[in-house]
């Protein structure tokens, strides 16, 4: 069979996209046609998922010829197939030429148009287990009940009186079955753990989606019901798997911090946890969503632009908008961003000297060094948009102005990495993210540098406080020591987690409590 190949979306016409109708079958081959249309001409569903291993091992017939594709986008296709009926879905892998980088980023840019005018978004997260299918089942009775008792969507409240009874009629009934709220539990996490809910192009798939089915094999569920099951199962999740849920189509989008004005920062400060094989992605996919969106037009899809160069922007807009220490703790996600922190001026000739001689860029090439002297701290200013400009204006001095608690400066580096030179009071810096709650921008800094160049006691002392117990727990594992009096203080509180944790760390604590 001959190979497909993609004909050229019409450049004039920005509604024009593929489609892909796969036509009825039971059979072993997938057979389908991709046709060119547009928006408002054609019915379709779009599919949401994860590519997986990006190799294609899977063979597919479209339009007569072959065209190859992922494993899990094989599978899906499998289970999503009608036996009497066609089904037009556009799919990303397939409707987009993805070997063409212009039609790429055009496309990209229109994603959420795209999902925005779906009828209805698949939400395919694989293949099913026992524990699934008995979730999926038992909720679809849940939504059975919902429609019974014309209970409206749109008016839930976690305190309406109707919402508790149907909690409480639904644990009775499956527990008449058999089945126990911890093995549904079971088949809950284990969807939340599918790979799925940590794509960051998901994001806008789910929050452009009018309506959209949660799908594992060949069982599916709405989302406004798959919305409930943390009250119903009365169990917390994550808080990056809470906001997916919450922009889902359902009862969380009309009570949730997604009706807000959402602009860049807001929406990388919600899914800085989300994972995708292309860091620009993390930018990109976010981009659709973002209020500012039209304020940033130098973040447009460009995937012939370098990811130091698309993380050297961001760094400039955001720190233009929001304080800096804000930032670098959401920045601490990104594989492709290093945070170096210095302390002194011996410390930052030693640290930039090595820098240097990796290959960083500098804007006087001729010199190898830079021999910097920290003066005292400037006056604190709304943003640190105007300090950035400073430092980067003034790598060729031999002074270096220092803000009290945070300072960037964005390079890009022969081994593609934004390097983010940070000079700091070292004490203060810490005493301030801590305070702040800001855990991952915490451990980055303690990764840096030794116990005794910190004051540990203090930083503790604010974790404690203000009851930043992950917090507390990195900076006892970095080299932080508590005292006796510490675990007398939570045994008053009757906080037993924090009393096992300092215990954990520093069992001779032990003995001063006998």
């Amino acid at each position: 069979m001959d190979e497909f190949e993609y004909q050229a979306l019409d450049a004039n016409q920005r509604q024009d996209l593929r489609l892909l109708r796969m036509l009825e079958s039971s059979g072993t081959t997938i057979r389908c046609e991709l046709f060119h249309t547009t928006y408002a001409l054609q019915p379709y569903e779009a599919l949401s998922y994860t590519w997986g291993n990006a190799e294609l091992v899977d063979e597919i017939e479209v339009n007569g010829k072959s065209l190859w594709i992922t494993d899990n986008l094989h599978t899906a296709l499998g289970y999503l197939r009608l036996p009497r009926q066609d089904r037009v879905l556009w799919i990303d892998a397939i409707c987009i030429n993805q070997t063409d980088l212009q039609e790429r980023r055009e496309q990209v840019e229109r994603m959420g148009e795209i999902f925005r005018g779906a009828t209805r978004v698949i939400f395919w997260l694989g293949k099913a287990t026992r524990e699934i299918n008995m979730f999926l089942d038992a909720f679809n009775e849940l939504e059975r009940m919902c429609k019974e008792r014309c209970l409206d969507m749109s008016l839930w409240s976690s305190s309406d009186q109707q919402w508790s009874d149907l909690k409480l009629d639904f644990t009775s009934q499956q527990s008449a079955k058999g089945k126990s709220m911890s093995s549904l539990l079971k088949g809950f996490q284990t969807i939340l753990q599918r790979p799925w809910f940590r794509r960051i192009w998901i994001v806008q798939e789910v929050a452009r989606a009018w309506s959209a089915l949660i799908c594992c094999s060949s069982r599916s569920l709405s989302t406004e019901i798959f919305f409930l099951t943390p009250m119903i199962l009365d169990t917390r999740i994550d808080r990056h798997c809470h906001a997916v849920l919450e922009i889902m189509p359902g009862p969380g989008r009309y009570h949730s911090w997604f009706r807000e004005h959402l602009d860049l920062y807001t929406l990388l400060a919600m899914f800085c946890r989300s994972e995708a094989t292309d860091e620009r992605d993390m930018i990109y996919a976010l981009l659709g969503l973002a209020a500012d969106s039209s304020a940033i037009s130098m973040l447009a899809a460009d995937y012939a632009d370098p990811i130091t160069s698309v993380l050297q922007k961001t760094v400039h807009y955001l720190t233009s908008k929001t304080r800096l220490p804000m930032i670098l703790n959401y920045l601490t996600f990104f594989q492709s961003v290093t945070v170096v922190y210095l302390t002194s001026g011996e410390n930052a000739h030693e640290v930039l000297d090595k820098e240097l001689d990796q290959g960083i860029q500098k804007r006087h090439s001729e010199e190898r060094s830079y021999d910097f002297t920290i003066e005292e701290k400037t006056a604190e200013s709304p943003t640190c948009f105007k300090q950035v400009m400073e430092l980067c204006k003034d790598l060729d001095k031999n002074k270096l102005p220092v803000h009290s608690y945070a300072r960037v400066v964005p390079w890009t580096s022969d081994n593609k990495s934004v390097k983010i030179l940070v000079v700091d009071d070292f004490d203060v810096a810490l005493e301030h993210v801590v305070t702040q709650g800001y855990g991952q921008l915490v451990e980055a800094m303690l990764r840096r540098l030794k116990p005794h160049i910190w004051n540990s006691r203090r930083a503790l002392t604010i974790a404690f406080n203000e009851r930043h117990e992950e917090i507390a727990q990195t900076l006892l594992h970095y080299g932080a020591k508590a005292s006796a009096s510490d675990i007398r203080s939570a045994v008053e509180e009757d906080n037993l987690q924090r009393v096992k944790y300092i215990l954990d760390a520093q069992p001779e604590l032990d003995d001063t409590l006998q």
